[in-house]
């Protein structure tokens, strides 16, 4: 192999093991130690973070993170990354939210003039929009490697009502209209809990642990929109108006069992557990005319209460 193939396998050699002795390496390669020795110091001077170690027990590897061997891109692929990467930008927050920002300002830095250019007006003319959230999500980092490690965390978790300890396994994040969630399974109940990831306010490593086994066998898709199959589910009906379905239709979950009539109405068939109850009816009646839920009781009931609760506080004398 010549020179430059050499030098691109001997990154990927030294990022398969922690660490290689010169001999070893010059074995790997098939070239003299002393070959070896000016291509490692070539790897340093193009800004390979090598670390060495004399006597005995030395060796070369790469110092803290492994480095990428030179990829070739066309103008258009490195378009794409690019913007794939900065459509991340609008988040407030992200699991590797300082090495996101770094690599995408090596990237940009190491096109070509003319490439850059074409970047920069596509940044006029095209934008991944995300909500903005003013929320801190300090733990998303923590809870992403807890999935990958299969570790179990002891957190502290401020719910609607109250703040509460338990042991969590965490199995991913993923976001939605720019908030984070963590699908998480209690450690003690085996329930699957949907975990809004600004909620956390404390995680530390615990020594729990609940079914490997069955944990590996999925993935975060497994998770989103997740519904308890302890609870048993009720039948839920919506009639709505042309303007009751647009916004349904936004939602992932109603939009899931809307049927669209010719005239633009629609009316939205399917189950809902009962731990969606309270957000349903908040839901629902934001729409006020434009929906009218036919069942299940248990949410008519719940939207009842929550009108006597406004007329009550609306209609007190001044």
């Amino acid at each position: 192999m010549n020179k430059t193939q050499r030098l691109i396998a001997l990154i990927l050699t030294l990022n398969s093991r922690k660490k290689y002795t010169v001999k070893q390496l010059a074995e790997e390669l098939n070239v003299s130690r002393r070959t070896m020795l000016r291509d490692l110091q070539e790897l340093g001077e193009l800004g390979i973070p090598l670390y060495s170690e004399m006597g005995s027990h030395g060796g070369y590897q790469v110092l803290k993170e492994r480095t990428l061997p030179p990829i070739a891109f066309t103008e258009n692929e490195a378009i794409a990354l690019f913007f794939a990467c900065q459509s991340l930008q609008n988040y407030r927050q992200l699991p590797f939210e300082s090495e996101s920002r770094s690599a995408l300002n090596k990237f940009f830095n190491y096109l070509p003039r003319d490439t850059q250019q074409r970047i920069s007006e596509l940044q006029s003319k095209l934008l991944f929009w995300v909500p903005p959230h003013d929320y801190d999500t300090p733990y998303l980092r923590q809870l992403l490697n807890a999935a990958l490690d299969r570790q179990a965390l002891s957190v502290t978790y401020a719910s609607e009502n109250a703040s509460k300890q338990r042991d969590i396994q965490p199995m991913g994040l993923y976001s939605m209209n720019g908030i984070w969630y963590c699908p998480s399974i209690d450690c003690d109940t085996g329930k699957v809990l949907t975990l809004r990831a600004e909620r956390f306010r404390n995680v530390e490593p615990s020594q729990r642990t609940y079914q490997r086994d069955r944990l590996d066998k999925l993935t975060v898709k497994d998770f989103i929109l997740w519904e308890d199959e302890t609870e048993e589910a009720l039948p839920l009906e919506v009639a709505l108006t042309a303007r009751g379905v647009l916004r349904c239709r936004s939602d992932l979950w109603l939009s899931q069992g809307l049927t669209i009539e010719e005239d633009g109405s629609g009316h939205i068939v399917r189950q809902i557990r009962p731990s969606f109850l309270p957000w349903a009816a908040t839901f629902f009646l934001s729409l006020s005319k434009d929906a009218v839920v036919q069942q299940p009781d248990a949410l008519l009931q719940l939207m009842k209460s929550h009108i006597e609760e406004l007329q009550s506080l609306y209609m007190k004398e001044n």
